[in-house]
């Protein structure tokens, strides 16, 4: 702002006055200042600011008012939609999961939660489906077993039914020969009821056993065997059955066969289990081969027919305890259907594991191992 010209002789005059400037008639004021001496070294000019400057500065103000609520408007809407993304990240999967497991509960056990995140939600969604797959599997077996046992019942009763009631017309028709004289009729009749018996009563017996073999502790009488006489023990006493049916029997045994501890009795009902499958499956005139070593420090013992063989699918349920499939042999049998199961049960209870390969139109082999130190002595 420019001053008048006279300013310096004002100033030297040592008084404080006022003035008007001569342009604009604005005032000003005037103030000699003067050093401790009393000499003026200065002066001190007052002069009220002009009103443009102060518009300049309201409106200066007003812009920076308005751009600190840009700012704030702005920095709002932003946290607004940061806030909104991360919710939509945390509640989406949140409910995702929510939503499955409770389809888990309403029995949906096949659903699933998207996986591949590398976060804290990614972990726990693998692990939510694992719960589901497992809890899907237990079901499925649940299911499974379920079916089994009651065709298991049903195929019971029919077991039980149909030999019942042969021995029931056996025995009404050994009492009709007898008493009109037929004695020779009356004993055939008499023998054919017998059989019948003998059938519901091995029934009867494996089904027990399938039982006892099924409790967390099965009952074994342990005791030093020799596994080289319990094989011969086994071809011996299916020899007879394998003349009658014109079938062949090899039999290879390792010499010097250790002894293990075991339950001598349930093995030879084991290999004759196999053994007698392997008589119903075999081809006419066939052959059967029984060997029994000693590899990788466990005994084996294979037996292996020549049949049909079986198809993949009947060999995934051949040791289900409660599973009949369709034979493939053309020479039926006396058997109930439940040596496998029951040969099975026998070899985990002994620490062992029982095993089938067979393949349709090449026979089929089962294969025994057994530790030869496979229960302690407690």
């Amino acid at each position: 702002m420019p001053l008048p010209i006279d300013l310096p002789a004002d100033l030297q005059s040592g008084d404080v006055m006022v003035r008007l400037r001569p342009a604009t008639g604005s005032p000003y004021a005037l103030a000699p200042l003067f050093d401790a001496s009393g000499f003026q070294v200065g002066g001190v000019v007052v002069v009220p600011l002009d009103r443009s400057i102060d518009r300049e500065v309201a409106e200066t103000r007003k812009a920076l008012s308005r751009a600190v609520l840009a700012v704030t408007l702005l920095a709002g809407l932003v946290a607004l939609l940061i806030g909104g993304l991360l919710t939509w990240r945390i509640i989406r999967p949140i409910r995702q999961m929510t939503s499955s497991v409770e389809r888990i509960g309403l029995g949906e056990y096949a659903a699933r939660l998207e996986s591949g995140r590398a976060d804290e939600f990614g972990r726990l969604s693998d692990s939510i489906n694992r719960m589901a797959a497992k809890v899907e599997e237990s079901f499925n077996s649940l299911v499974a077993t379920d079916r089994l046992r009651r065709d298991l019942v049903a195929n019971i009763g029919h077991d039980l039914r149909t030999p019942l009631g042969g021995i029931l017309g056996h025995i009404e028709e050994a009492r009709r020969r007898l008493l009109s004289g037929d004695l020779d009729a009356g004993r055939a009749s008499l023998d054919s009821a017998e059989r019948q018996v003998g059938y519901v009563t091995r029934l009867v017996e494996d089904l027990f056993e399938l039982s006892l073999l099924d409790s967390d502790v099965p009952p074994l009488r342990l005791e030093p065997v020799p596994m080289g006489e319990i094989v011969q023990q086994a071809a011996d006493a299916q020899s007879s059955l394998f003349v009658r049916d014109r079938l062949h029997l090899e039999l290879e045994i390792q010499p010097g066969m250790p002894v293990v501890r075991a339950d001598g009795t349930r093995l030879l009902r084991l290999l004759q289990n196999l053994l007698d499958n392997a008589r119903k499956h075999a081809s006419q005139g066939g052959r059967v081969a029984m060997t029994a070593c000693v590899r990788d420090g466990a005994v084996d013992v294979t037996v292996s027919d020549d049949g049909p063989g079986i198809s993949s699918d009947a060999v995934h349920h051949l040791f289900d305890r409660y599973y009949r499939g369709k034979s493939a042999r053309t020479r039926q049998g006396e058997g109930t259907g439940l040596g496998l199961a029951i040969g099975r049960a026998i070899a985990l209870a002994h620490g062992g594991e029982l095993s089938v390969e067979s393949e349709v139109g090449s026979g089929t082999t089962f294969r025994f191992v057994l530790p030869i130190d496979p229960v302690s002595d407690a």
